[in-house]
């Protein structure tokens, strides 16, 4: 190792619930209750990773039986355990009501995900969110 210092990880870098409350707040979320006091960030490739390897998108689209609520929980259910913080989202885009993933990212930005393209949306794509849910 020539670095005669340790560089921190992202994946050592944790959010506190009041600073994940300021990054969700434009979102017009003005409390929110966490479990844990402390959060680890969801770095971009951490999270392309764990998606792919959980092939969850491979799963089989089936209207009111395993739809985007089914396929958002199962996708949390991937991250379960590693210890980031990710959720599920409900509310309202273009397309009308839907359900979808959410992480905050190594530079503190919020993502949101369909679960069932892995693809993000754009804050343009967002109309309205009910809640945030959180593993």
């Amino acid at each position: 190792m020539w670095w005669p210092w340790k560089r921190k990880k992202y994946e050592d870098v944790y959010l506190t619930s009041t600073e994940i409350l300021h990054i969700l707040k434009p979102w017009g979320i003005t409390s929110i209750e966490l479990a844990d006091r402390k959060w680890r960030l969801l770095p971009d490739s951490k999270f392309k990773e764990v998606a792919i390897e959980s092939g969850v998108r491979e799963r089989e689209y089936q209207k009111d039986i395993y739809d985007c609520d089914n396929f958002a929980h199962s996708l949390v259910e991937a991250f379960n355990g590693l210890g980031y913080l990710f959720g599920i989202c409900s509310g309202r885009i273009v397309s009308g009501p839907h359900r979808w993933n959410f992480y905050i990212n190594e530079k503190k930005q919020i993502r949101f995900i369909e679960p069932q393209t892995y693809k993000r949306y754009s804050d343009k794509d967002i109309i309205s969110i009910m809640f945030f849910y959180t593993i």
